[in-house]
């Protein structure tokens, strides 16, 4: 018994430690496709409002895409961006 407890305490070690790393890689998708929907949407802006959306994009993934896209452009302006999936970060 002594090894078969061994090899579940390695296990659940090694699993722990994998968890993070793709919570890690989630997270960071998040933050990517949020900056890619942040460029796309803020073509024709000055440069200084698309570099501070594209941080606030980046830093806040998750909340920009679910507050500030879906809930302010596509909900309240009715005026959803056209996201271009073959170049994202044009």
């Amino acid at each position: 018994m002594g090894a078969l407890s061994e090899f579940f305490a390695t296990l659940n070690k090694y699993l722990g430690k994998s968890l993070v790393y793709v919570l890690v890689f989630i997270f960071f998708t998040f933050n990517f496709i949020a900056l890619s929907i942040s460029i796309q949407c803020s073509r024709g802006d000055r440069l200084h409002t698309r570099i501070a959306s594209g941080l606030f994009a980046f830093l806040f993934g998750i909340i920009y895409i679910g507050m500030n896209y879906l809930q302010y452009k596509v909900k309240i302006k009715k005026n959803p961006c056209t996201l271009c999936g073959d170049n994202p970060f044009s």
